[in-house]
């Protein structure tokens, strides 16, 4: 049976933002090197040999329309140097988030806000790259922006609500969830109310919410591992080792379960898988 999206594995998941993140970087040097020439829309379209649409689209900044080969083409004919690094080494081990050039996403997302002021994709992408710069009410503001132009979209409010998280806001978090489940009824908030939850040292709430989410998206290594954090906190040593044995199985990649799995094993005097 072909899975869905959200039952691949979580790494190739993880590949996939990633990707995107390479797209966002590109598309702003192709935006920028275009502006610096001072080209108009049917200048830029005819040195890329594209259309003007797909320049307009460009200098939005709508980084799904291009895929990473197409943006790299451009940049070489721009005259851009791009080059291809990778970091080896003989720990098997990958960050938790894509590392991006958050300035320049922040600028890049400015600019195209200033060109499409009604796309409220753009504001959640400079949204996030506000919360990666640890900028959280301007990630809020721009939240708030996302939820004006599309208020039947209930993701742009479960960013909201972790940015409330991440800000210290958390009696605001969850009533947001509350509102969520109010507004959207099938949409799943079980997993972002149970972290705020674990936050404010409401452990056992938040293990409830997890076995939710876990119950309804089994293949999610999230909330296992979250889980696995509230057990460890309550004491339950042995229920967080089972967890981030869990966690091993749906994202073999995650270097943090294999080092709580040693750390826990050793600690309940076991031997580590």
């Amino acid at each position: 049976m072909k899975k869905t999206p959200t039952e691949e594995p979580y790494h190739l998941q993880q590949a996939r933002a990633h990707l995107r993140l390479m797209r966002e970087t590109a598309i702003s040097l192709v935006s920028d090197a275009l502006h610096d020439r001072g080209w108009t829309q049917k200048q830029a379209a005819q040195h890329l040999g594209v259309s003007q649409p797909r320049v307009s689209d460009l200098r939005r900044g709508l980084t799904h329309k291009f895929t990473l080969d197409t943006l790299i083409e451009m940049l070489f004919a721009l005259d851009v140097p791009v080059s291809l690094t990778a970091s080896t080494g003989a720990k098997w081990e990958r960050s938790t988030r894509p590392r991006r050039d958050v300035g320049m996403a922040i600028g890049h997302y400015t600019r195209a806000i200033e060109r499409d002021p009604q796309n409220a994709s753009l504001y959640g992408w400079r949204a996030e790259a506000w919360m990666d710069d640890q900028q959280y009410e301007k990630a809020l503001a721009d939240y708030d922006r996302c939820i004006e132009l599309e208020p039947g979209r209930p993701g742009w409010r479960s960013n909201r609500v972790n940015a409330r998280r991440q800000a210290g806001q958390h009696e605001q978090a969850l009533a947001d969830c509350d509102e969520i489940a109010h507004l959207f009824p099938d949409y799943p908030i079980t997993a972002t109310r149970g972290l705020v939850l674990a936050v404010m040292g409401r452990h056992q709430e938040a293990i409830a919410q997890y076995n939710e989410t876990i119950a309804a998206e089994p293949w999610r290594p999230g909330p296992y591992q979250n889980r696995a954090w509230s057990y460890q906190e309550l004491g339950n040593t042995q229920a967080a080792l089972a967890d981030y044995r869990k966690v091993q199985e749906l994202d073999p990649t995650s270097h943090i379960a294999r080092q709580k799995v040693e750390e826990l094993s050793t600690l309940g005097g076991q031997q580590s898988p």
